[in-house]
């Protein structure tokens, strides 16, 4: 059929026959000095002995005298086959030969001898591929491996196979890896990539149970200067830090919200400046003098928060807020601090200054801030130059596992490859193709670089978390208004993908969406519907009254403004004492401090953008969502203002849902994890999580 196959012959003395053929008596004419016959009978029972071996060694027989692998899938599988039981076949006086046209394969046994060597924060791999006559070096297969190429040329001509293990389990080794002469070489904090090729290396497999052993915190070593008392949980954390400092490792510390971050954060630094105080060392290569200065990068709401805790917790730790019009641009005086403070959008727009000096650590809070690998925040972060890398991120995976891939490249450069390395062998087959093989590698590789607690596993004395969705119907002049913009937007929406396809139409979809929520939630959000009633305002200004008047304290979360302003005005009526948090809000210090402290301000309107991470907000005991989002993750964001270590009450939730639109239909894909692709992702973005059809069935 033109296909490699087997084809068994028994042999007698100079005569070949097929072995299905029927054994049949020979009677033979011999003349030699005269005339004789010989009776030649074939012997059977040994004929079948090797079938039955060929047998018990994995062939099958096809039909006739064809036999084949058991698992064969291509033709490569039978010359592996070959090569794999060489040996075994010699010794049973079973002989292989090849009549191939146009091609002659390497069929007998081979060895790969492959292993690592640690030194100077770089692990050496070289291997030695050995023929019966022949070794080459391990790397020359690599270009193959990498392209599924199974034939690689011997010089003689011959083809060698490449077994097809060999791609699953060296692969992601190999496009990680860095080409050095015949060696590879692979960092350190890739350790996990030796252990899953299974490369013979004895740090690789010390770093692997160092890693999964660290949690017995009483070896943590609390800092002096250390002014707070360290839950067991946080000290296996800073333990954590501590073995990350001293292999020269980053990691991300993703506790749930509320548990602590910041101060296991403060610990470390503490630790390192106790215990590590660098020699300042004289400039080279254009680079500012390193000395013992951290920078800090978080967003600007929580500038305040963390001076706070570094002046309550740490106040050894001298800080410089690198923030304002007025921030100094001596790098002299900006190494002279222990700390220095700054934004995401001031390391954008100061890089040029910032990576020219060589921190001790850099610490990214919120560092999904950085998610993006094509954003010129990431491309700014990457410049930064330092001896430790830190990120603290409740939520470190919020779109994709490109997320994961920015983040652990800027703590660890290069460990996970190429972002197009990475793409091909753990985005698109987890996330497109469902690969559990792929998922549960991925989760080893990562596993000792992000520490993750969640509250119940850590702090089951928190005061209990109540949650309930109320469901409000559209005032009937609402729903009126809802109908006719539902059939305009879904119009529109189908015109633009059918005229620029659904990936070009991005723009037109959020926009609809958004304008559906905003009527959904008051119509009055919009110009063209001032004065209009909400079915929701009246239940959320019912709410807000009775809670008031029982004398709690209220946080407020939106994604409008507009409609944090329409409760303000209700607020105001009310004559309530309150505090409002949006992204323009300028004294965010202030007014925080207003509501925690303040017994006659009972209400705080939030930006659920400006004020939905790192703020300690647990004099609030209950907590409206008055509209949903997309990601779930956000709103527990936000949640966990309340509800962290610090709290004492018990927190109440009201998610506000208006019926019969678009905010049900979100919420019921939050229900059902549909915006959850898996144990990685987070799936905030409805167009990339969706597709098509679901977004035109919100519109439905």
């Amino acid at each position: 059929s033109g296909t490699l196959s087997l084809i068994l012959y028994f042999r007698y003395d100079s005569k070949n026959y097929l072995a299905n053929s029927k054994a049949q008596n020979e009677v033979l004419l011999n003349v030699n000095g005269g005339y004789s016959f010989s009776c030649f009978i074939r012997d059977t029972q040994w004929e079948s002995g090797v079938k039955q071996r060929l047998i018990h060694i994995g062939l099958q027989n096809k039909q006739g005298a064809e036999f084949s692998p058991v698992s064969m899938q291509t033709e490569h599988d039978t010359v592996e086959w070959l090569n794999r039981n060489a040996d075994l076949l010699f010794e049973n006086n079973i002989i292989v030969e090849q009549r191939v046209q146009g091609a002659r394969y390497y069929i007998e046994h081979f060895n790969l001898d492959l292993k690592a060597k640690f030194s100077n924060d770089w692990f050496d791999v070289f291997g030695m591929v050995t023929l019966c006559d022949y070794q080459f070096p391990f790397i020359l297969l690599r270009k193959n491996i990498l392209k599924g190429i199974r034939e690689y040329i011997l010089p003689n001509g011959e083809i060698f196979v490449i077994p097809e293990e060999w791609f699953a389990r060296y692969k992601p080794l190999l496009a990680i890896a860095k080409s050095d002469g015949d060696k590879l070489k692979v960092s350190q904090s890739s350790f996990e990539f030796i252990n899953q090729a299974k490369v013979e290396c004895a740090h690789a497999k010390e770093l692997k149970e160092r890693f999964e052993s660290h949690k017995t915190f009483s070896k943590c070593a609390i800092p002096h200067g250390l002014n707070a008392t360290l839950r067991d949980y946080q000290k296996i954390g800073l333990l954590w830090l501590q073995m990350l400092n001293e292999l020269g490792m980053g990691g991300c510390l993703a506790d749930d919200m509320g548990l602590g971050k910041t101060i296991q954060a403060l610990a470390v630094l503490l630790y390192d400046k106790e215990n590590n105080r660098n020699q300042s060392t004289s400039p080279t290569n254009g680079m500012a003098q390193m000395r013992n200065t951290s920078l800090l990068v978080v967003p600007t709401s929580l500038i305040f928060n963390w001076q706070r805790e570094i002046n309550q917790f740490a106040p050894g730790l001298s800080v410089y807020q690198f923030v304002g019009s007025n921030r100094t641009k001596q790098l002299e005086w900006l190494t002279s601090h222990d700390i220095v403070i700054t934004t995401y959008g001031v390391l954008r727009n100061e890089i040029e200054l910032l990576k020219d000096i060589h921190f001790n650590y850099v610490v990214l809070d919120e560092s999904q801030a950085i998610k993006n690998p094509m954003s010129k925040g990431y491309r700014s972060s990457m410049l930064l130059k330092a001896k430790h890398f830190l990120s603290l991120s409740g939520t470190p995976i919020e779109n994709s596992l490109s997320d994961l891939w920015a983040q652990l490249n800027f703590l660890n450069r290069g460990m996970l490859g190429s972002f197009k390395t990475f793409r091909n062998e753990y985005i698109d087959p987890i996330e497109r193709d469902g690969d559990e093989v792929a998922r549960e590698k991925l989760k080893m590789l990562v596993k000792p670089f992000i520490l993750r607690r969640s509250k119940q596993e850590v702090a089951p004395e928190l005061p209990q978390l109540s949650e309930q969705v109320v469901y409000c119907n559209l005032t009937d002049g609402q729903k009126t208004i809802y109908e006719k913009e539902k059939s305009e937007i879904r119009n529109h929406i189908m015109g633009n993908i059918e005229s620029n396809g659904y990936g070009q139409s991005s723009i037109s979809i959020f926009r609809g969406l958004t304008r559906l929520r905003q009527i959904a939630n008051h119509p009055d959000m919009i110009d063209e519907y001032a004065n209009s009633s909400s079915g929701k305002f009246e239940v959320v200004c019912r709410t807000i009254q009775t809670l008031v008047d029982e004398n709690h304290k209220v946080l407020i979360f939106s994604s409008f403004v507009k409609h944090l302003r329409i409760v303000e005005d209700f607020v105001k009526e009310l004559g309530v004492g309150y505090q409002k948090l949006i992204g323009s809000t300028r004294n965010r210090s202030q007014v925080v401090d207003d509501f925690q402290n303040s017994p006659s301000t009972q209400v705080f309107l939030i930006s659920i953008k400006a004020g939905g991470v790192g703020l300690n907000l647990t004099a609030a005991d209950y907590i409206i969502i008055l509209d949903p989002w997309w990601n779930p993750a956000v709103e527990n964001q936000a949640i966990a203002r309340a509800h962290r270590l610090g709290q004492d009450k018990n927190v109440f939730v009201y998610r506000f849902i208006s019926v019969d639109t678009v905010e049900e239909k979100i919420r019921k894909l939050q229900e059902s994890k549909q915006l959850l692709s898996d144990e990685f992702v987070n799936g905030a973005n409805p167009l990339s999580a969706l597709g098509q059809d679901k977004i035109l069935e919100l519109l439905s």
